[in-house]
């Protein structure tokens, strides 16, 4: 018998694409939720149910099936321009990441759910870091929405919780992927404008991570029959640094980008007063060994995964 899957956040970057997978896989029934009637053709294949989940109406509809796993992948990320958060908007994080998630989980364990899958951020770690970041490491969120996320894993993982269900906590990085927006988004705009890539001599790594890579975990961990509950650090193998990123991009989408580079003086100028250049040249590495050891998980090298997806910007069949 086919086990029932619910996805939240149907509309997202990666709930919509774990959809699309999970139902041409055909291993499972899946339903999802959207917030409003924008109904994505594309989703026909799997049960819509529309309506806010933070409302109780909403929750009993959703609840009239009987679940095996919950993946909940909704949740507010990216709504802030500057540094400084309103009232109104510090609500809006708590409403839809911490009590959404709560409202979620305290239904699914009254309705026998046996796995919660939690999809987080590896910004509860903070930023950047100079070593290796595991799932043991300090957490240190730096803002509103990777406060939010620290805040839920730690309700999570209570003890009380995770007796009853197993609950399965995702920390991703900057993840790409088809449909891929914000800040990955940005890049790829970067190149298409066939702007120079002047940045060999900003030489610091980061970890990244392909849907293709993470939606292949996700079909392991329903398939996995043990009682689990942990934390994982999700990210492909190899990290690589920014020049490299736009490099691959550029040869996989046959671009000819001029390249130079620039005194390493002026990168400490940049990287000292200008925040994007500040992250694109700090270190954020993950060590992935705990997921791909639980799970026989052996995600794409990040190299050839850029290279598999920028060479078909409408690859779609994975």
């Amino acid at each position: 018998m086919k086990k029932k899957v619910f996805i939240t956040g149907a509309n997202g970057f990666i709930g919509s694409g774990l959809i699309k997978y999970l139902t041409k896989k055909n291993k499972t029934n899946v339903y999802h939720s959207y917030r409003n009637n924008n109904f994505n053709a594309e989703h026909s294949s799997s049960i819509a149910i529309i309506g806010d989940l933070t409302k109780k109406d909403t929750l009993e509809r959703v609840f009239k099936i009987n679940y095996d796993i919950i993946i909940h992948c909704a949740g507010i990320a990216h709504i802030l321009v500057g540094k400084k958060i309103t009232y109104k908007q510090k609500k809006k994080y708590v409403l839809n990441n911490i009590v959404l998630t709560k409202k979620l989980l305290n239904a699914a364990i009254d309705n026998n759910v046996s796995t919660f899958i939690f999809l987080s951020t590896v910004k509860v770690y903070g930023e950047n870091s100079n070593s290796i970041i595991n799932e043991t490491s300090n957490k240190n969120p730096k803002d509103i929405y990777s406060f939010t996320k620290y805040k839920v894993e730690n309700f999570l993982l209570n003890n009380k919780y995770s007796k009853k269900i197993n609950i399965i906590i995702l920390q991703l990085p900057l993840t790409f992927g088809p449909g891929v927006k914000a800040n990955f988004a940005s890049v790829e705009n970067y190149v298409n404008k066939k702007l120079p890539n002047f940045f060999l001599n900003f030489s610091t790594k980061r970890s990244f991570l392909y849907t293709h890579s993470f939606f292949n975990l996700i079909e392991k961990i329903i398939e996995d029959k043990r009682n689990i509950s942990e934390r994982f650090i999700v990210c492909n193998d190899d990290p690589i640094n920014f020049y490299e990123l736009i490099s691959i991009i550029a040869e996989a989408k046959k671009i000819k980008l001029i390249q130079f580079n620039l005194p390493k003086i002026i990168v400490r100028f940049l990287t000292n007063y200008f925040d994007k250049f500040k992250k694109i040249n700090s270190n954020f590495l993950f060590d992935n060994s705990k997921v791909k050891y639980q799970y026989n998980w052996k995600p794409i090298n990040i190299k050839l995964a850029l290279k598999q997806y920028y060479s078909d910007e409408n690859i779609q069949n994975f």
